[in-house]
């Protein structure tokens, strides 16, 4: 076990660089194109980018979750484990052709989207590109290495198009565009080195017929959990427009990224977890479960209390003086921080493996509805912070629904105790910060001394309980 644990930690590193670039990147764009195409412009990429999402939910169905679950199993069997390849490949080329079809009857027909059509159809690229990419046989094969590196050069060719062609307020179509090449250009390295390694290839269509119902279970969890991530874009567009949608967006990237890293531990365990759950090994999957929800909550809270005290500075360093009224918003969505990547664990890594998805897409539905019901109810009244009330408590409505049927998978009583450990050492941080906060202005120099101070005592406070513990 102790092998599984290191391999998760240098797993979760890696991978973390490189889901922290696919974070800063946008970030660093956003900064850049947010002083040159301003909120508005930022506003319609975004809302354009939540409308093609949709599309791709169509297009991908529930096959990535899928493939990762099951692929998992079959990965020690080479031949076995292409032909399962080429099936989700065939599936999903079909679902994408399909997708497109839908994609332009939508803009042909619905006036509402006319002005959006040109970035729509610049970010409906990805569509195709994800599903020549497979980027899962790459996470079940756990070559992260491969992955970030690709992913890095991707975007440092991506950074430099921008710097170079974003120059005026008119520009918004090239900086989706460049956002598309930054966070699907990979795909492509990746179908040829598919294509000359595993000889992917469309096969019969008898052959994938036995998948198609597990794959569209999950496709249906995938949409309701689509619905209430974007949800509150749509309804903000719609109902205050493109600028609020820019502020909003400011407040939400920010969260997104502090989730970055707990993601990521959460990620690479996949394909450990889905084979010990396929041998129905309860004491493997609790240990690494344990092992998973342990790295995770040491950084969960701290960056939950970083995300409260320092989100105003975070925006205004990122994004400008325009944006600072998505603040309020950024602290409500700092719970996020605890639920998204936890859910996310829990349903892709444990429930789905498990084939208990029909339990899973219960939640995410029920989830869905109660988001655009409180969308639809809160926005008008509270604005983008009604926006960020709604995302968690939808987020609340997974958790609570799905962990009583995580616990007939694993113990969690054995997990629990590591999350209070860190959700009580974490205070210490906000003791910190007040004390600096008391002889120190600069919010920059707060940030610095926080940060160093506050995490050298939560680390050795943590230490000190789980010795405790351990004894």
């Amino acid at each position: 076990m102790s092998l599984k644990k290191n391999k998760i930690r240098n797993n979760s590193m890696i991978y973390t660089i490189r889901n922290v670039m696919n974070i800063i990147f946008p970030l660093v764009t956003f900064k850049y194109a947010s002083g040159i195409i301003s909120a508005s412009g930022v506003g319609a990429a975004s809302y354009a980018s939540a409308i093609i999402g949709y599309f791709s939910l169509i297009a991908q169905l529930g096959i990535n979750t899928y493939a990762l679950a099951e692929g998992a199993k079959l990965r020690s069997n080479k031949e076995k484990f292409d032909e399962f390849c080429n099936i989700m490949f065939t599936i999903n080329v079909i679902s994408t052709v399909f997708a497109y079809l839908v994609l332009v009857f939508f803009l042909i027909n619905v006036k509402d989207l006319a002005k959006y059509r040109e970035l729509i159809l610049i970010y409906s690229v990805t569509i195709g590109l994800t599903t020549i990419g497979m980027e899962w046989i790459f996470v079940v094969e756990e070559r992260f290495i491969y992955i970030t590196a690709r992913s890095i050069i991707i975007q440092a060719i991506s950074l430099l198009l921008l710097v170079i062609f974003v120059k005026q307020k008119e520009d918004v179509a090239v900086y989706v565009g460049i956002n598309v090449l930054a966070n699907s250009g990979s795909y492509i390295l990746n179908y040829f080195y598919l294509k000359r390694n595993k000889k992917i290839k469309l096969i019969s269509i008898k052959k994938c017929a036995k998948y198609v119902k597990p794959i569209l279970v999950i496709w249906v969890a995938n949409v309701a959990s689509m619905i209430y991530i974007n949800a509150d874009t749509i309804v903000i567009g719609s109902i205050l427009g493109s600028v609020e949608v820019g502020i909003y967006s400011a407040a939400s990237k920010i969260v997104k990224a502090v989730c970055v890293p707990i993601t990521s531990i959460c990620t690479v365990s996949g394909p450990d977890l889905a084979s010990a759950i396929g041998k129905k090994d309860r004491n493997e999957t609790t240990e690494l479960t344990k092992t998973v929800i342990t790295f995770a909550s040491f950084l969960i809270f701290p960056c939950i209390i970083g995300s409260w005290l320092f989100g105003d500075l975070a925006i205004l360093l990122l994004s400008g003086k325009e944006f600072l009224g998505g603040f309020t918003a950024e602290k409500i969505l700092s719970l996020d921080i605890f639920l998204s990547p936890l859910n996310g664990f829990f349903v892709s890594q444990i429930l789905i493996p498990a084939q208990r998805e029909k339990k899973a897409t219960k939640a995410l539905v029920l989830a869905a509805i109660g988001n655009i019901i409180l969308d639809i109810l809160l926005i008008p009244k509270f604005f983008i912070n009604g926006a960020a009330i709604a995302t968690v408590f939808s987020e609340s409505i997974v958790l609570i629904i799905c962990l009583p049927e995580i616990n007939k998978i694993i113990d969690l009583k054995r997990i629990s105790s590591k999350v209070w450990n860190a959700m009580f050492c974490s205070l210490s941080i906000v003791f910190v910060y007040e004390g600096i906060k008391y002889f120190v202005e600069n919010r920059i120099i707060q940030l610095i001394f926080t940060i160093v101070i506050g995490g050298i005592i939560y680390c050795f406070s943590y230490w000190r309980i789980n010795c405790k513990l351990s004894k």
